[in-house]
């Protein structure tokens, strides 16, 4: 009789497992985004899954792994004018997105809010190609101001992308492009030099005692300072921001009094 009990409970239990999955598919893309928007509402603590892994979306969904359809709905939601909602569909995106949504996220490059969640998933999606390399550049060199949070992500992306050209063989062709790139945006762009220069210097050996280092970082130096010029004068983030600059300022003179000390004149061009 126990025996029988146990098999009747374990039969329900398939029952409602199935028919659960079968509502779960059935479920309405509306339904699905305000699964999405759960799953990122803000929380207290670690749940779901205190104290373990945190699920992936697609688990917490149960879309019957229909990655394709899950891409599609975080686009949609992406659109939206909800900061929020559209910073986490575009995290998601880069794991779900697909070439589907390539040219929605070559759009985002220049969103100071996304664009280097944009560029990532592009990467992902697509490699290193002309295209992609076309959207980071859009993405570096964007006259869009980044909130001090971002202020360091186009340095992320610019030497996660640098070193990924040199050090893989087969996207050698890339590199004169991507060398060109990384050199025009220390020089003329970057706020956060220095994590850009060294890689420049591990890169290339011959860049590191040559002029036209001397060239970019004297350059770089000026667009520092002036920046922490404008800081000092406002209101807005003042204290992080004056530690930042000042930060880079004190490594970009650093840097140049090496240089100069060779003497300057005997340094390769």
């Amino acid at each position: 009789m126990v025996h029988q009990k146990k098999i009747t409970s374990t039969l329900l239990l398939a029952l409602v497992t199935a028919s659960l999955a079968i509502l779960a598919g059935a479920s309405t893309d509306a339904e699905i985004i305000d699964g999405i928007v759960q799953f990122h509402r803000p929380r207290c603590g670690d749940e779901p899954g205190r104290g373990g892994r945190r699920p992936e979306l697609i688990e917490v969904l149960e879309m019957g792994g229909d990655t394709n359809r899950l891409a599609r709905l975080l686009a949609e939601l992406a659109h939206t004018n909800d900061i929020w909602n559209a910073k986490m569909a575009l995290s998601e995106l880069e794991k779900y997105g697909t070439a589907e949504q390539l040219p929605f996220l070559y759009s985002c490059a220049t969103n100071p809010a996304v664009g280097d969640r944009a560029v990532k998933a592009v990467l992902r999606i697509e490699g290193v190609t002309s295209n992609s390399m076309n959207t980071v550049h859009n993405y570096l060199f964007s006259t869009n101001w980044l909130a001090f949070d971002k202020i360091g992500r186009r340095s992320e992306v610019c030497c996660s992308l640098l070193k990924k050209v040199f050090n893989v063989e087969n996207l050698a062709s890339y590199r004169p492009c991507m060398y060109g790139m990384a050199t025009n945006y220390l020089q003329n762009v970057e706020l956060m030099p220095n994590a850009l220069d060294e890689e420049l210097c591990v890169v290339d050996g011959g860049f590191s005692q040559s002029k036209r280092r001397l060239a970019i970082l004297r350059t770089a130096m000026q667009r520092v300072k002036a920046e922490l010029e404008d800081v000092a004068n406002s209101n807005y983030e003042v204290w992080r921001r004056t530690h930042c600059y000042t930060f880079q300022t004190n490594y970009l003179q650093n840097a140049i009094n090496e240089l100069v000390a060779y003497p300057e004149a005997n340094l390769p061009d």
